[in-house]
């Protein structure tokens, strides 16, 4: 149409293939007719359909599409759309046969852990699935710990996964643990947020850490860790061979989820100092931090020998307390963003959240 989009009552289509009907109040009414229209349409390859509570009727429809049409659409988009285990059954026989599905997104979907068994089948069957978004799925700690202790061992084409707020305790920290570990794990993204992993859950996965050699980000956002974990976290990571990102700010959902913040003190410093010194690390959120004035000092001064390019972190102060400068951090960020990434701009446009991004 040379145009890079066209925009309707309801919904955008975009010229990259994009069909966007997020949050569109399509519904089970409207999914049907929605579908039909997409029977000769061979533009559409990214489809989203995000918080429309589609529910069995929009399951339904949609595992016919991907079983008539298995070469045609390669993002589906589903989160928030009220699929219960036997419809989301019904999308996973469907997309196991589709070798063009390499994205889907579940979030927020109660699949809950009598769909583990699909989920299974959903990663080791789909041929080029690599990335699934199961986050606030219900999964719980039993089905978490069920369906990686299923997984490790085998060669699976997933390589970024989200498992953000799912109830993750020690048992399913300890199974996925397992699966990091093992020499056939190719996961590049693991997000982990909002989950009650805490220290000992934490512990584990910091074993497994030292084995991995594939992750390139992890996200550990309240995880309700302390400096212990965070320091056993920190230490595993550096010396990793691989990887690029960490992330342990507050998360967004943390008390909508009832999941405790990390506290991050001046016991951590010398396992993030190691961490920061790794020279494939380059991205580090700490969000709010209990550290002294010394303290922060010395990680401010660390990042200038690093390749850390963007280094998110607010010190909490007393009352009454002036806030230090950060221009010296500010510069050596951006010394770092010029030598690694010289095609970019300036130090604002990367850490403004493009840039970073592409960590």
């Amino acid at each position: 149409w040379n145009t890079p989009m066209v925009e309707f009552k309801r919904g955008v289509v975009y010229e990259d293939g994009r069909l966007d009907l997020c949050k569109m109040v399509v519904g089970p009414t409207h999914v049907e007719k929605l579908l039909d229209s997409l029977e000769n349409n061979t533009m559409i390859t990214q489809f989203l359909l995000g918080n429309n509570v589609s529910s069995t009727t929009g399951a339904r429809r949609i595992a016919k599409f991907i079983a008539d049409h298995p070469g045609r659409i390669e993002t589906w988009y589903l989160a928030g759309n009220h699929i219960r285990p036997p419809s989301f059954k019904l999308l996973v026989d469907s997309m196991i046969c589709s070798s063009r599905i390499t994205n889907i997104w579940l979030k927020r979907n109660p699949l809950t852990s009598a769909s583990v068994f699909d989920i299974h089948r959903l990663i080791t069957n789909t041929p080029n699935l690599r990335t699934l978004d199961l986050e606030n799925t219900e999964l719980g700690d039993v089905g978490v710990n069920q369906l990686f202790s299923q997984l490790t061992g085998k060669e699976v084409p997933l390589r970024n996964l989200y498992l953000n707020s799912n109830g993750i305790g020690v048992n399913a920290s300890k199974s996925l643990a397992s699966f990091l570990a093992h020499p056939s794990c190719k996961l590049e993204s693991l997000y982990l947020s909002s989950n009650p992993i805490g220290d000992a859950g934490a512990t584990h996965l910091a074993a497994a850490l030292k084995s991995n050699t594939s992750l390139i980000r992890i996200a550990f956002c309240s995880a309700g860790l302390t400096s212990r974990g965070i320091a056993d976290l920190s230490y595993a990571l550096s010396n990793h061979p691989s990887i690029r990102a960490l992330m342990l700010a507050a998360s967004m959902t943390t008390e909508a989820h009832r999941q405790r913040f990390n506290h991050i003190a001046d016991s951590a410093i010398p396992a993030l100092v190691a961490l920061m010194s790794n020279p494939s690390m380059q991205f580090l959120t700490l969000g709010r931090v209990a550290f002294s004035v010394d303290g922060w000092e010395t990680v401010k001064t660390a990042v200038e020998d690093t390749n850390i390019c963007d280094l998110v972190a607010h010190r909490l102060h007393a009352p009454g307390e002036a806030p230090e400068c950060s221009l010296t951090l500010r510069k050596a960020l951006a010394a770092n963003v010029k030598r690694l990434y010289p095609k970019e701009e300036n130090y604002e446009t990367f850490a403004s959240g493009m840039g970073a991004r592409s960590l």
